[in-house]
């Protein structure tokens, strides 16, 4: 009974040899059925192609071997160097030498007519030497933006003063040998020998050194480039005796700051040079400004410019490491070096102070300010 329902089921007991036949082959891929004829040729033709390839580089190598190979019978046929000898020189030659030294071998005695003479030998044209050039020397124009330079050169200048006054008088220079400017610096208090008492010629007209002269600013300072300013007295400053004022309040005064500021400076130096009254008497002063304290120079707002000086650097370094990731070392170091270029370059931005209008400040009084002339017979 089992074998009869496998018999139903399967289709092959229905089926007739022919149909069974081609159904049986229809179940292999198209690609299992195809000739293999075609393969064949085409690998035999493949072998065929790369035997004649080797053959054919053998051949051409062992072509450039062979004319590379220096041939025998040519380095038979050249003769020696050392078995070349220089053909006799006659007894009889003149030798002849040239302005250089060398010898030169000229004609015989017996081959020039009789009567005539050796027929003079012209030298070589001598080269003609040209005067090394001469460089001018350019004296340098100063940029009148360029940061202005205060040099203090009294040590030379009291060293020089004391060593011509004392040749003069025949005396032995005695001036200490070795001193830095801060030492000699110091000297200043005892410069000129033994000091004489002197009267004041004018005491109700004269401005002693050492007086603090309290003003306003008018005008903003920014050290980014040199310049003026203005400031008017905001207190009357009267005599050494206290009895005339000689400067009133509302008088004008003309000052002048400098750039360069160096790195970690914080205040702006300013040297006043003139002072106005409203009557229109004028004086120089050459003192300079101090604080309210009487510390020289006016504080002021600093700007460093960091992002001037460093941005770039630090752009740069950022980007050369997002770049170290990868293993690219040629941009690791490419970034790295710009940014110690950008660096470089940037450093030297010098900061920026700035001193507002209005703000306070005093000037120091360096030298004695005599009224008398102006005034007279006001006095």
């Amino acid at each position: 009974m089992t074998k009869g329902i496998h018999d139903e089921r399967d289709p092959r007991t229905t089926l007739d040899d022919e149909s069974l036949e081609e159904a049986s082959t229809n179940r292999f891929p198209v690609v299992a059925n195809q000739k293999r004829g075609k393969d064949g040729f085409a690998i035999w033709g493949g072998m065929f192609g790369a035997v004649a390839l080797g053959a054919l580089t053998l051949y051409l190598m062992s072509e450039a071997r062979q004319s590379a190979s220096p041939q025998p019978k040519q380095a038979e046929e050249m003769p020696a160097i050392a078995d070349l000898q220089p053909p006799p020189v006659p007894q009889n030659a003149v030798t002849l030498v040239d302005p250089l030294g060398n010898s030169v071998m000229g004609v015989q005695p017996s081959t020039v007519p009789s009567g005539q003479g050796v027929p003079p030998v012209t030298p070589p044209p001598m080269a003609t030497v040209l005067p090394p050039p001469t460089t001018n020397f350019e004296p340098r124009t100063t940029d009148p933006r360029s940061p202005a330079l205060i040099l203090d050169d009294y040590a030379d200048r009291l060293q020089r003063r004391n060593a011509n006054r004392q040749a003069s008088a025949g005396e032995v220079p005695t001036t200490p040998i070795g001193l830095n400017n801060d030492e000699l610096f110091g000297m200043r208090a005892g410069e000129g020998g033994s000091s004489s008492a002197t009267p004041m010629a004018n005491p109700g007209a004269t401005i002693v050194a050492g007086t603090l002269i309290p003003a306003v600013l008018e005008t903003a300072i920014n050290s980014d480039l040199p310049g003026y300013t203005r400031a008017f007295v905001s207190q009357d400053v009267r005599s050494f005796d206290n009895k005339t004022v000689l400067l009133p309040r509302g008088s004008r005064l003309i000052g002048q700051y400098k750039s360069g500021v160096a790195a970690g400076q914080k205040r702006a130096y300013v040297i006043w040079t003139r002072a106005i009254r409203p009557d229109g008497i004028s004086i120089d002063l050459g003192s300079p400004g101090t604080d309210g304290s009487g510390q020289t120079g006016l504080p002021g707002k600093v700007n460093s410019h960091f992002f001037q000086r460093f941005g770039a650097a630090i752009l740069l370094s950022v980007v050369g490491a997002l770049g170290s990731r990868s293993n690219d070392g040629v941009v690791i170091a490419s970034g790295t070096s710009a940014a110690s270029v950008a660096a470089q370059s940037s450093a030297n931005i010098p900061p920026t102070i700035r001193v507002v209008q209005g703000q306070a400040v005093k000037i120091f009084v360096a030298r004695d300010l005599d009224f008398t002339d102006a005034l007279g017979a006001n006095l």
